[in-house]
């Protein structure tokens, strides 16, 4: 047996390629490529945009309906596990239906509480069961290996961010309108 057949799946490999921690490589990408426009346009515009929102509500409902689907599907993490995903989707039905938009239903302390946990549960399980299904290998990573991928993922967006709050200094009015956005204030002419 070689030494490369014999290291653990979070060991390091001598090449220091990129490839050598392959698994761990998409999911950083992959999870950057999710948060950093978030972030960005958070500093850029104050705001996360509809259609990132839209995104992360699809993807729940997706994997919340996937549940029904598994081997496991009356287990009790199961069960915890669907109750997280259908926070998020289960907020924006009733906002609508309730108070007839999202933005009235932000008025009222329930529903404030109510997108702030669902977002707190729902957002960082999605995006792990995501990471999960594309990357399995991610979910054999130690310890020390998670919280280094977690750590690049939090450091790229707060560079999206601080890159989206700085934006006259990357990027001019141009850019934006070029690209189908809204310029946002400030924005270098």
């Amino acid at each position: 047996m070689t030494d490369q057949e014999r290291q653990k799946p979070d060991e390091e490999t001598p090449v220091g390629s990129l490839t050598s921690v392959g698994a761990l490589s998409l999911a950083a990408v992959t999870l950057s490529l999710i948060t950093f426009p978030l972030a960005f346009n958070l500093g850029a515009y104050d705001v996360v945009f509809y259609q990132d929102v839209m995104k992360l509500v699809i993807a729940a409902s997706t994997l919340l309906g996937l549940t029904f689907l598994g081997p496991n599907s009356h287990s009790r993490t199961t069960w915890m596990t669907r109750a997280a995903l259908a926070s998020l989707p289960a907020w924006f039905l009733a906002a609508a239906v309730v108070h007839g938009s999202t933005g009235e239903a932000l008025d009222h302390a329930v529903f404030k509480v109510w997108l702030l946990v669902s977002t707190i549960t729902s957002v960082p399980l999605t995006l792990k069961l995501l990471v999960q299904m594309f990357t399995p290998e991610v979910g054999q990573l130690r310890n020390r290996r998670l919280a280094a991928l977690l750590a690049l993922v939090v450091v790229v967006s707060g560079v999206g961010f601080v890159f989206g709050r700085e934006h006259p200094r990357f990027l001019t009015c141009n850019d934006f309108s070029v690209a189908g956005s809204a310029e946002p204030e400030g924005c270098a002419k």
